[in-house]
């Protein structure tokens, strides 16, 4: 006999808590212990809200999160991933992978907005991971 429970995670109330908690969740996903919180509130922040290192790859294989928290909308506003995934092309030393967490819901459009950039990048000669 097979049992499943459902368990859902209720989502943070504000966005503080909600990076707070992913950079712990980031500390633990890229075995980095020094993940940042990058910049803070009112500084340009190039489109991402934590830095770290994938230490299973390289000790420079930079790693930039973008924390995306929905309250009222249920999906990320078409163009989301795009923008920011453009900002953080700028950041130096280049990342090497750019995630988005969010609480929105998943959608397709944000899947396919996020592998079409992905493919732009390969054709430019980008070799980094997009997701």
């Amino acid at each position: 006999m097979n049992l499943r429970t459902s368990v859902q995670i209720p989502k943070p109330g504000d966005f503080g808590s909600f990076q707070r908690k992913s950079k712990v969740l980031f500390e633990h996903v890229l075995n980095d212990p020094n993940v940042k919180e990058y910049g803070t509130t009112g500084q340009a922040q190039d489109g991402i809200d934590l830095l770290g290192v994938r230490r299973s790859e390289a000790p420079d294989h930079w790693v930039g999160v973008q924390c995306k928290l929905t309250i009222k909308a249920e999906r990320l506003k078409k163009g989301t991933v795009s923008k920011e995934a453009t900002k953080a092309l700028e950041i130096k030393p280049a990342l090497k992978e750019f995630i988005v967490v969010t609480t929105a819901e998943d959608d397709v459009a944000m899947d396919k907005e996020a592998a079409e950039f992905t493919d732009e990048q390969a054709k430019l000669g980008q070799r980094r991971r997009w997701r």
